[in-house]
């Protein structure tokens, strides 16, 4: 699929949550890597909400959030096959987002050069939905 600027998304009429399904038997588990549970919870997304106005609130397992606005911080969206990091066999496709220098600076300030040709995954079983309200994938829902 080819990638859609940020600002080209076609943004929903009404509030919009979407779960990407992290089990949560895996965050339990990972509690049990000191480093890794702790990580894990606090960067893992499990939802995604979208407003009307173009804003983007990611919600991480222990409920902190970071929120952004599609037609300013998203450089591109894309619906790529298979979710990377995956066996490929729970999620068949995820959402890269490419962010934009300006966002990249103010969130990972020294680190953006670096950011910058990384993209950040979206997967799980909320992705399809999301990738076809988006218009990322070529088909529409009511």
């Amino acid at each position: 699929m080819a990638p859609v600027a940020g600002k080209d998304v076609k943004l929903p009429t009404e509030l919009k949550t979407y779960a990407l399904g992290f089990p949560m038997w895996a965050v339990y588990l990972s509690l049990l890597l000191p480093p890794v549970g702790i990580v894990i919870l606090f960067t893992v997304v499990t939802k995604i909400t979208i407003s009307p106005d173009g804003t983007m609130h990611f919600l991480a397992c222990c409920r902190t959030t970071r929120s952004l606005r599609l037609s300013e911080d998203v450089a591109s969206l894309e619906l790529v096959e298979g979710a990377p990091g995956c066996c490929n066999v729970c999620h068949k496709h995820a959402i890269e987002i490419y962010f934009t220098e300006a966002f990249l600076k103010r969130w990972a300030g020294s680190r953006a050069d670096e950011m910058k040709t990384r993209p950040h995954h979206i997967g799980g079983q909320g992705a399809q939905e999301l990738a076809s309200d988006l218009c990322l994938s070529g088909e529409e829902t009511a």
